[in-house]
């Protein structure tokens, strides 16, 4: 039978026993704290029947693959322009205008330039303008040129 004084002793030994396991690994003992991040996926990798999708917090960049598969790292890094082709939303009206209001001013070269680096695919069919997969100060000063004009849209990138 177990006394009160005997299962207090347990107790504090077991307390003792843990806590020195937990010292142990915190001066070099046997722990382990592997680096692990949550990252963001790029558009859409596959292997076999698996597809993986997505995005979350700040994602490590480049290639991971193994296999059959292979995980492309980077902000949407994997989307290329047009893919199934895009459809522009909001429609242009006229060559460069991107926000669809029948006119090519600053506020279509502010929203080019408010995108720029965005690989999302719904940026790059809305404002990539010469189609060359990334929206930068080429993409916004195609758009100043066309100031004040308004020619027939240019077809997306697909």
């Amino acid at each position: 039978m177990i006394t009160k004084k005997s299962a207090k002793i347990l107790a504090t030994a077991v307390c003792g026993l843990t806590t020195c396991a937990a010292l142990g690994a915190w001066l070099g003992g046997e722990f382990d704290l592997s680096w692990h991040t949550i990252d963001g996926g790029a558009a859409t990798s596959t292997g076999g029947d698996f597809e993986l999708s997505g995005t979350i917090g700040q994602p490590d960049a480049g290639e991971m693959s193994g296999g059959d598969f292979t995980l492309a790292g980077g902000f949407w890094g994997g989307v290329q322009s047009g893919g199934g082709g895009c459809i522009r939303d909001p429609d242009w009206q006229c060559d460069g205008d991107v926000d669809g209001d029948g006119q090519v001013n600053p506020v279509d070269s502010g929203l080019v330039q408010a995108a720029f680096g965005s690989t999302y695919e719904a940026d790059l069919c809305q404002y990539d303008i010469d189609c060359d997969g990334q929206i930068n100060p080429v993409d916004s000063g195609i758009v100043q040129s066309l100031f004040g004009t308004c020619e027939s849209p240019r077809d997306s990138c697909s």
